[in-house]
């Protein structure tokens, strides 16, 4: 599946780039449903995975609940319906309105699912961003059993016995000194972050698909950030985009003189999840005999 692909594309990339090279948000999981699929048409196999998202009756036992609410505003903003009328012939020319609609929907729908999945790794890079050295083998184990540690209070009663006690076991092989250095490690990422830091990171993070979507140039989201927030501390732009890059998320519209680049009250007014989970989300098994009835 594209979302799992997604995933292992995050590690990856992060083991194998240092910080200042790492991308996020950058058009991977819309990329891996297209190769899926090898085709732009919307088939039936296509059609039928966005209406798992888009327009299956149970709808709220789905994974990405603010993703489809954040794709569903974007529609609204653009003039489209909620729903995509998947009844009308399947048109054979790809500039036909049909298919650049259904492109636009499948291209939204994935940046949103996109955006929270990566807002999960990224959280998690931040907490424990040791994992990542790909230099430090042993700083890597030792951030892992702290990452494991932080999150048994929530994972305990969902792994069996049996892997519990393999995960202590594995624990023997530390120092006393190691030990001390997880344990802080640990309780230093079990607190909740502070919320009010989080604001500007989250706002922009949660807004990325409509800057890279209609091409916002840094200075574009700077402004939006400054009436969205008042005065920041980012003295220039420079120092604003590099804060971005050195988190992964890159502006890449050029500098223009317009007043209001696309969307602007959407990113303005708009509110963003503001609490998400960091763990990933799962799915809901849909049988396809069933899908298709209701389809």
């Amino acid at each position: 599946m594209a979302v799992f692909k997604l995933r292992d594309q995050h590690a990856q990339h992060c083991l194998r780039q240092p910080p200042e090279r790492r991308r996020f948000q950058s058009r991977r999981l819309i990329k891996n449903f297209y190769k899926a699929y090898q085709s732009l048409a919307p088939d039936k196999n296509v059609l039928l995975s966005y209406w798992w998202f888009c327009g299956y009756p149970r709808e709220d036992d789905l994974p990405y609940k603010e993703a489809r609410q954040q794709h569903y505003a974007e529609l609204k903003a653009r003039g489209f319906q909620k729903e995509f009328d998947a009844a009308r012939p399947v048109p054979k020319s790809r500039n036909d309105p049909t298919i650049k609609e259904f492109a636009f929907r499948l291209d939204s729908l994935a940046s949103w699912i996109e955006a929270h999945e990566s807002w999960i790794f990224w959280r998690g890079l931040c907490n424990h961003p040791a994992m990542w050295d790909r230099h430090d083998p042993k700083a890597r184990k030792r951030a892992m059993a702290a990452s494991l540690i932080c999150g048994m209070r929530t994972i305990a009663n969902e792994l069996p016995d049996r892997m519990i006690m393999g995960f202590v076991k594995d624990f023997r092989e530390w120092s006393r000194s190691e030990w001390a250095q997880i344990l802080k490690s640990a309780a230093q990422h079990c607190d909740n972050p502070n919320e009010d830091d989080l604001r500007l990171e989250t706002w922009v993070w949660w807004r990325y698909p409509i800057f890279s979507r209609y091409r916002w140039s840094a200075a574009e989201v700077r402004r939006a950030a400054m009436e969205k927030f008042g005065k920041m501390h980012h003295v220039n732009q420079a120092s604003f985009q590099l804060f971005w890059v050195r988190r992964g998320l890159r502006f890449t519209g050029k500098r223009q003189k317009r007043q209001r680049p696309p969307l602007w009250d959407f990113v303005i007014n708009k509110e963003v999840p503001s609490k998400i989970s960091l763990r990933y989300p799962t799915f809901v098994a849909i049988p396809y005999g069933q899908a298709r009835s209701q389809s």
